[in-house]
Formats: structure tokens, sequence, C-alpha cells
């Protein structure tokens, strides 16, 4: 990690739009992946209420993922316990 000068700094502040508003970085590969804490944090200071937005869709997001549901969390967490109990076995439990 560099520290002096910070390399992603430079970056963000040459090109800020290239994270924000959409909230995600784009890899030379084409993918896209979410973008880094670092640049997140950085926009945190720089611009607080758009910082906010950002986490606020992300919540949300997250709710509207069927993935999420009390039923399918549920069902996930009652496949962990099984397969956490096949895998590692206790004799002194």
């Amino acid at each position: 990690m560099s520290l002096n000068p910070a390399i992603g700094k430079s970056f963000y502040e040459k090109f800020p739009d290239s994270f924000f508003p959409h909230d995600t970085a784009r890899l030379p590969d084409g993918r896209t992946t979410s973008v880094p804490t670092y640049y997140r944090n950085l926009l945190k200071v720089s611009d607080p209420q758009l910082y906010e937005q950002l986490k606020l869709s992300r919540i949300e997001k997250c709710k509207e993922n069927p993935n999420n549901t009390p039923e399918r969390l549920a069902v996930r967490h009652a496949n962990k316990a099984k397969i956490t109990k096949e895998q590692l076995p206790r004799d002194y439990l």
C-alpha cells in the first residue's frame, strides 16, 4: 500500500466521475466491480451527500435481492448448519 503519495488519490482527483454516481468501477478487461473502499472514503470527505445517497441505494438493492428474503435466509442458514454439522463432526458436543 502506497501512502506517500497515495497512488489512487491522483486518479480520483482527475476522474471522480469514473466511479460515482453509478457506484461501479470498470476493470481493464471490461468487467465491472464495486468501487474500492478507499475511493468511497474519499467521496465521504469530498461529497457527503452523494456518499449517503449511494449508501442508501446499496441498502435498497440488498433488500430487493431475492436471495435476501426472510424465507431464503432461513433456508440458507439451515443448509449451512447441516453442512457444518456433517463436515465438522465433534465428538465432545
